[in-house]
């Protein structure tokens, strides 16, 4: 099959997404063409330091591998085309054309177009497909973004799903609102790159400089740090644990204030860390957390982290967001700050092979290569 895939992220993004997964798995059946973001108009202006991204459109298509392909349109894009439906419309005009020559230019007919992006309603009819899916991971109306018009996200996404062939959701929370628009919704929770998360390492001399010389109990962290996780949980595990390290391994993000953690000698930042390096942080943290705050954003979220700590075996503690009380005992649940705490006093203790293996089973059967098989299948039943 020729498949078409449209998302916000670029390929070669800071960190790796279900999109990049996906895409990478796909092209080894199919051909894929990866359309990344189309810039805004002036994005030379307002990020001149991100030049490799929006000058990407200069190099055409770019070939990644065998099946795939790489294509970022040039930096049309228009701004407040989240927060006026006309704005919206003529930018998808602008992008699914320059798209459609792209597709044209490796010889893609009738292909799958497979849009993670709510804004591409109108591209649907323009790139000649024999199917279209959209593919929600994202409560986008809920999200930090400035100048966002909720009611607006709302309509742009409500045509998108209504219109869409096959509609795939990444959280039952997303499948419940989406199935009342497009019958043909279905449930596809994020999968994980088993084989990377699972690698053990297990020599010390492997492990990155900067946690070499850690002692003692790790409580860590994987991931961008936004304003849906709960600093205050944070700095109160800290408190009142001070002879824990906490461990955040990831970029911390425009919307998260953590000034008053930097005070804290027990919490470090290690910063944005590049994806083959994640499984050597995970090795030294005796139990990973997912502290997010429960809001209407949350409960539409199903943490990529939580299968990667699944992979490496490690106890996890989390707030009860809806997508991981679904695993059971695999996890502890803790509604609370002290509760938290004891959560994660308790998964100390569960740290056996047994254990281990557990975890690292359930996991297994929620590879990537796993849940791609699963949407494909559903994809000919529509063919």
């Amino acid at each position: 099959m020729d498949i078409i895939i449209i998302c916000g992220m670029y390929y070669h993004d800071k960190f790796w997404t279900s999109k990049q997964h996906i895409a990478l798995r796909l092209a080894k059946r199919h051909r894929v063409l990866f359309v990344e973001p189309a810039p805004l108009v002036a994005a030379p202006l307002l990020f001149p330091l991100d030049y490799k991204n929006w000058t990407k459109w200069l190099m055409g298509l770019r070939k990644e591998k065998e099946n795939l392909f790489l294509y970022a349109p040039p930096p049309l894009r228009i701004p407040a085309d989240t927060r006026y439906l006309i704005v919206d419309k003529l930018n998808q005009k602008i992008i699914s054309s320059f798209t459609a020559k792209a597709a044209n230019r490796i010889g893609i007919k009738n292909p799958i177009v497979w849009s993670f992006d709510y804004r591409t309603s109108e591209f649907k009819g323009k790139l000649k497909e024999s199917l279209f899916i959209y593919h929600c991971v994202d409560e986008w109306a809920e999200m930090p973004v400035p100048f966002l018009k909720k009611e607006i996200i709302g309509k742009i996404e409500n045509r998108l799903a209504g219109n869409a062939d096959i509609v795939f959701a990444s959280a039952r929370k997303l499948e419940e609102r989406l199935s009342k628009i497009n019958k043909n919704t279905f449930y596809i929770p994020h999968g994980v790159d088993y084989g990377h998360f699972s690698q053990d390492i297990d020599n010390g001399s492997f492990l990155p400089e900067d946690i070499k010389d850690i002692k003692g109990t790790v409580v860590g962290f994987s991931g961008t740090i936004e304003n849906w996780v709960d600093i205050g949980l944070i700095e109160y595990i800290a408190r009142q644990k001070q002879e824990w390290t906490l461990l955040f391994v990831g970029m911390i993000g425009h919307s998260a204030d953590v000034s008053n953690l930097k005070k804290y000698k027990n919490i470090i930042f290690t910063g944005l860390k590049k994806r083959e390096e994640l499984p050597k942080y995970l090795k030294v943290m005796d139990v990973c957390i997912i502290p997010f705050k429960i809001n209407r954003l949350t409960e539409g979220v199903n943490p990529l982290k939580l299968y990667e700590y699944l992979a490496a075996g490690k106890p996890v503690v989390s707030t009860p967001l809806l997508e991981v009380q679904r695993m059971g005992d695999m996890v502890k649940i803790a509604d609370g700050y002290d509760a938290f705490i004891k959560a994660i006093e308790e998964s100390m203790k569960e740290n056996t092979t047994e254990d281990i293996e557990k975890r690292r089973s359930i996991a297994r059967e929620s590879s990537w290569d796993v849940k791609v098989r699963e949407m494909e299948n559903i994809i000919k039943r529509f063919l």
